[in-house]
């Protein structure tokens, strides 16, 4: 054909312009190399699908959490102030002047007294009433030991009814009770009433002397308090 010749291929048709001859050399070129682009572009069409299957899926981003603002700390509770360990009496104040009624001068009977704020292992109480202001030195008044932990008042003359399992010392009149406040005349004297806590019972026997109750007492005393009254004649 002096034309445009049509050359077909197996199942590839074309059409090619030439102007020498029809379907010679060069198209038998450009048949191979177009079979060859075909079988190519046949490959990649065939093994793309496996090719994405063997491919990881995409992973997501992590996801950013927002920041939570800190929990605030529960404020600490305040420690409940301890009570100090003290001795007062409705009869008189620290300092003040004791009633007559306490004295050798009017009912001779014992103050009413009252405590509080003793440490928790406290066992028993000893109570103390002396004159440090005395002529012949310090004078005891009255003595109580082995007053029960769990009582925290002696009332009005309970020298005459002690509290169970409580026993009176010696006075300095070598009795064993209350003596009241008695100076001589002069300057007023000063009557301490000293309370001690004790981590253990002293376990003498009624009538003790003061020298035994202290040298009972060493290295049990937890913790001790004083009030302080005055009288004069």
């Amino acid at each position: 054909m002096d034309g445009c010749d049509i050359c077909i291929y197996g199942d590839l048709c074309y059409t090619h312009i030439i102007n020498r001859g029809a379907c010679g050399g060069e198209e038998m070129y450009l048949h191979k190399t177009i079979t060859a682009a075909f079988g190519l572009l046949c490959l990649l069409v065939i093994t793309a699908p496996a090719c994405a299957e063997d491919m990881p899926a995409p992973v997501p981003p992590p996801v950013q959490e927002e920041p939570q603002p800190p929990t605030p700390s529960p404020e600490p509770r305040p420690e409940p102030e301890a009570v100090p360990f003290a001795v007062t009496s409705p009869a008189f104040a620290e300092g003040g002047q004791i009633p007559v009624e306490y004295t050798c001068n009017g009912d001779d009977i014992s103050p009413p007294l009252a405590w509080s704020g003793s440490p928790s292992a406290t066992q028993v109480f000893v109570l103390v009433c002396d004159d440090p202001d005395a002529p012949a030195g310090t004078w005891t008044h009255w003595m109580v030991f082995d007053i029960p932990a769990d009582t925290y008042e002696l009332a009005q003359g309970a020298s005459g009814a002690l509290p169970a399992g409580a026993k009176h010392g010696l006075n300095s009149w070598k009795e064993a009770g209350y003596g009241g406040p008695c100076p001589p005349s002069g300057p007023a004297h000063h009557y301490r009433f000293t309370v001690y806590a004790l981590d253990a019972p002293l376990g003498l026997t009624e009538g003790a002397s003061r020298k035994e109750v202290e040298k009972a007492m060493e290295g049990r005393i937890l913790s001790q308090t004083l009030l302080t009254g005055l009288f004069a004649r």
